[in-house]
């Protein structure tokens, strides 16, 4: 599966899951806000997507949000459910370099960009598709950092800025 469809069923299991938040249940599971940074090399991450997706052990459905100049934050009312998450953050560009903004909450993700270069994933699988990064959200707001570090090799790769 590539890495328009994977993002489409996040998506879409975000729109969902705050679709159905909403429907008066009594029984729907407890949420908090959330915000943080993200840099890589500690530079700002100009934009992407992080999310949060619940690990064994913790019902409820994955959050989401758009980081824009390096920040990102959920409300407690789309943010995620209380107990462990493993959280993904995802980057993409076009093969010329210029980043690409997220889609909104139920648009289809492209496969390429109005001029129709490919977009590309720039970030390393470890920080999304085989991420180790985990949460454990607590009642209240939430504050989560995530420096992403990139060894030399990569940075020369995917022509991501450095200090």
């Amino acid at each position: 599966m590539n890495f328009s469809r994977i993002a489409i069923w996040i998506m879409a299991g975000v729109m969902s899951s705050s679709t159905l938040a909403g429907c008066g249940s009594q029984n729907h599971p407890k949420r908090a806000s959330i915000s943080g940074n993200v840099t890589v090399n500690g530079l700002p991450l100009e934009e992407g997507v992080v999310i949060f997706i619940p690990d064994a052990g913790t019902q409820g459905p994955t959050s989401g949000a758009k980081i824009l100049h390096g920040r990102y934050q959920i409300s407690s009312s789309e943010g995620p459910v209380l107990g462990m998450h493993r959280v993904e953050v995802t980057a993409r560009r076009t093969e010329s370099g210029k980043p690409i903004l997220p889609p909104r909450p139920g648009e289809v993700v492209p496969e390429s960009s109005p001029a129709g270069e490919t977009l590309i994933q720039y970030l390393p699988a470890r920080y999304n598709t085989q991420s180790t990064l985990k949460l454990d959200v607590k009642a209240g707001s939430n504050r989560f950092d995530i420096p992403i570090e990139l060894e030399k090799i990569e940075l020369e790769k995917k022509e991501i800025p450095s200090k």
